[in-house]
């Protein structure tokens, strides 16, 4: 009995010191994620399992020194911490690691990452892949005038416009003036090639609802959005002054453009100005008119400015006048606006006014 006894005891130790020894092989385990992947194979102390997967905390950026400790973003992990190196597959550029196959403002950079070596940034119709700027996607169109203008809103006109729709892509257009969803083939439906002039309108106190897409066909196919604007013929809009800008492109292309930093930028277009009619508060005013580009998101730091005095008389004004307006492109890349602003006032100096409407929108690559 005694001897039962003993062997029974000695049953229950062995058991339990196997039960510690499972437990310490279960060590690399120690970031508290779930056991379910199995244990990491313990081929280097720095071995440990982080967010399900195991990995070498002495050289993975991601769990530098443990588990969740990220270096800044492209920097190697030498012996468990962050150096100031970058690591393979990144370069320093503007005091970061970029990747130059993917990074969209240093696209295709290599070796010191200055001067013919610092890539390209690519415009926001692009993307860097492979260290190239592409457009992967369809791009959005763009029409003048309202370029801006919320699809819902009704603009009211003093007479029928045309509205120029242009795209940074070659493609055709097709649309509609009956509210209804453009369709090739469809009756209702035209089409025209980019840059498309469409004359929207008829008499006075209409409503016509313009929708419109640009296909560019092969691999882009057409834009996923069908865009609209709906305008009203309105004597009302006669009244005090006014303009409508027409007939606008862009180096060529219609409402918008993909330029080059630092290339020139031509926008050319037809207009028509008046002043209050006779009877109206400042009748006898002089319209300060002036065109600038700015970036879309600030009118403040405006990078190009020209103003005149414009001296007319009221509706109709001034018409078929030919505008040509040239200015050399940013250096940064973005989206930028071309605006047209006035006021009633004898002032000249140009400097002083800031604003304006969007008359278009071009892009520097």
């Amino acid at each position: 009995m005694t001897t039962n006894a003993s062997i029974q005891r000695a049953g229950s130790l062995f058991a339990a010191a196997l039960s510690v020894a499972l437990s310490a092989c279960a060590a690399p385990l120690r970031d508290s994620q779930d056991s379910d992947a199995g244990p990491c194979a313990m081929s280097s102390p720095s071995i440990a399992r982080c967010a399900g997967s195991c990995v070498d905390t002495e050289t993975d950026p991601r769990h530098c020194g443990g588990c969740g400790r990220a270096c800044r973003p492209g920097f190697a992990c030498s012996a468990g911490a962050c150096t100031g190196q970058c690591a393979t597959g990144f370069i320093s550029c503007g005091g970061e690691c970029v990747d130059p196959q993917s990074d969209a403002r240093y696209c295709g950079a290599s070796l010191d990452c200055m001067g013919a070596n610092v890539g390209r940034a690519c415009s926001r119709v692009e993307q860097c892949v492979s260290g190239l700027c592409a457009i992967f996607e369809s791009p959005r169109s763009e029409i003048s005038p309202f370029p801006d203008a919320p699809e819902f809103n009704v603009l009211d006109v003093p007479r029928p416009i045309k509205l120029t729709i242009g795209s940074v892509l070659t493609g055709r257009v097709y649309y509609t003036l009956d509210g209804t969803e453009p369709r090739p083939g469809a009756p209702s439906t035209t089409s025209a090639p980019t840059p498309a002039t469409v004359t929207v309108g008829g008499s006075e106190g209409l409503t016509v609802t313009l929708r419109w897409y640009v296909d560019y066909g092969g691999f882009y196919g057409r834009e996923p959005t069908t865009r609209q604007r709906v305008i009203r013929v309105s004597a009302g809009a006669q009244l005090g002054t006014g303009a409508i800008f027409e007939n606008l492109t862009i180096n060529g292309s219609g409402a918008t453009a993909l330029v080059e930093p630092g290339t020139n930028v031509t926008v050319r277009f037809t207009g028509q100005e008046w002043r209050p009619t006779r009877g109206q508060f400042c009748e006898t005013c002089v319209i300060t008119r002036w065109f600038s580009a700015d970036l879309t998101e600030t009118m403040s730091n405006q990078l190009t400015r020209s103003c005149q005095e414009v001296r007319t008389d009221s509706w109709p004004g001034e018409e078929n006048i030919a505008f040509e307006y040239r200015f050399p492109a940013p250096l940064a890349r973005g989206r930028y606006a071309v605006r047209y602003g006035r006021t009633l006032d004898f002032a000249t100096g140009c400097s002083r006014y800031r604003g304006g409407s969007p008359m278009a929108f071009f892009y520097v690559r």
